[in-house]
């Protein structure tokens, strides 16, 4: 077994921390066209004041509204918010 290497990471109140499968942002539409990372940064950005899960929450909406058909892909998240 090799090394594992652990990073430290500060975090202030109000900090949100998003660690998301690419099952969310490679979601596509009818038209081929993937949710993408810009897509889910927005979305945080938007509710970064509410709880963990109601941001988890709004990018799962925000996700299905945008493509509008069934995932085939897993689709895993982490929302960590400071407070």
């Amino acid at each position: 077994m090799g090394n594992i290497e652990t990073q430290k990471a500060s975090m202030q109140t109000g900090d949100v921390f998003a660690l998301l499968t690419d099952g969310f942002y490679e979601w596509e539409r009818a038209d081929k066209e993937q949710f993408g990372i810009e897509r889910v940064v927005k979305v945080l950005i938007a509710n970064q004041e509410k709880n963990a899960t109601a941001i988890l929450k709004a990018i799962r909406t925000a996700v299905e509204k945008f493509a509008a058909m069934k995932q085939s892909d897993d689709m895993t998240a982490i929302i960590i918010k400071k407070s």
